[in-house]
């Protein structure tokens, strides 16, 4: 396409997650790239013939809204400190669903042993958590409670 000497424009309806393999190689490539919003191609495609959804039709609609639309927002390279900012709050996100997927799984795991202790106890606050984590078992129970 390149070589024909016609201008190409890309547009995407996904710019993030394995979308972002490919919008950074063409924005590395000097590409142009518009960016069409999923909600808008779901408008769109209501004016389209065919039934369902399907991945060529969503294609065309992408297309054809590009083609038409000049008001599509214009992906740019990130910028380094954008890029560090997207990965620390991409690996925050994914510590905050460890932990609570770790504290769902001690809730139910207390919950399966002694429900009334679950009951009185608040998961989520750090207190509860420590008493947990401190005494696991009746023999670390019995021992501190002698004073040892």
């Amino acid at each position: 396409m390149l070589t024909l000497g016609e201008t190409v424009v890309w547009s995407v309806d996904v710019a993030d997650g394995m979308a972002s393999l490919l919008v950074n190689l063409l924005l590395n490539h000097g590409q142009t790239i518009v960016y069409l919003p999923g909600l808008a191609v779901n408008r769109a495609s209501a004016g389209y013939r065919g039934l369902g959804k399907t991945d060529a039709k969503d294609a065309r609609v992408i297309a054809d809204q590009a083609r038409r639309r000049r008001d599509l927002h214009v992906l740019t390279p990130e910028s380094e400190p954008t890029a560090e900012l997207r990965v620390m709050t991409d690996r925050r996100a994914d510590l905050v669903k460890e932990r609570t997927r770790k504290t769902n799984r001690l809730h139910a795991q207390v919950l399966s042993i002694f429900p009334a202790l679950e009951h009185a106890l608040e998961l989520t606050s750090i207190g509860p958590l420590v008493l947990l984590s401190g005494y696991q078992t009746p023999v670390r129970y019995d021992v501190s409670a002698a004073g040892g």
